[in-house]
């Protein structure tokens, strides 16, 4: 069975959002706003690519990225 996986640019901007969030929550751990944001960040990505915890789809979503899966070619020969 094969999974789809979200558009790379659209998961490459989410990425990046959850990580300046998460920077910015390192640097603001007292804002409530700012954990409100990351806490969002979190929840978008891991729905982006099918995990249940940060962790789990800040990994995967490194993984997709770093792999040959948004090769079009490769996608429509699969």
């Amino acid at each position: 069975m094969q999974r789809i996986h979200p558009d790379a640019d659209v998961l490459r901007a989410h990425l990046a959002r959850f990580q300046r969030l998460r920077h910015l929550a390192l640097t603001a751990p007292a804002d409530p706003a700012v954990q409100a944001r990351l806490d969002d960040a979190a929840y978008t990505l891991c729905v982006l690519v099918g995990r249940r915890t940060p962790h789990a789809a800040l990994r995967s979503a490194r993984q997709l990225l770093a792999g040959r899966r948004y090769d079009v070619r490769a996608s429509v020969a699969g």
